[in-house]
């Protein structure tokens, strides 16, 4: 299996504890990101029983998901709400390129700490 899937399940279990922060807050926005980093691995996986066009498009689908997880989590911290992210932005979220069908961690994707 991909490396990135591995990254993607390491995302997750990184990410229970946000979960379950960001329900205090908002159902919702806990929903999402559970559906976004759910969709990382499941289109990864699929991507990767692919070829041609098709395993790009399942692996551009993995990389907007990591987008949309990146974009919660900023979310929940400009509305300020208390939700401990930093060992999931530590994990770094998977990115798929799909031009070149290649795995790849991207640090466009990952924020530091803000002051």
């Amino acid at each position: 299996m991909l490396v990135a899937y591995s990254v993607a399940l390491d995302l997750i279990r990184a990410l229970r504890p946000v979960v379950e922060q960001l329900r205090g807050y908002s159902a919702d926005s806990a929903d999402q990101v559970v559906r976004a980093g759910t969709s990382i691995t499941h289109n990864i996986a699929e991507g990767a029983g692919r070829s041609g066009k098709d395993r790009k498009r399942f692996y551009r689908m993995a990389q907007g998901s990591a987008g949309e997880l990146v974009a919660a989590l900023d979310t929940a911290e400009a509305w300020g709400w208390k939700v401990d992210t930093a060992q999931a932005r530590a994990g770094r979220p998977p990115v798929v390129s799909a031009e070149t069908a290649t795995v790849r961690l991207s640090a466009e994707h990952v924020r530091p700490d803000h002051p």
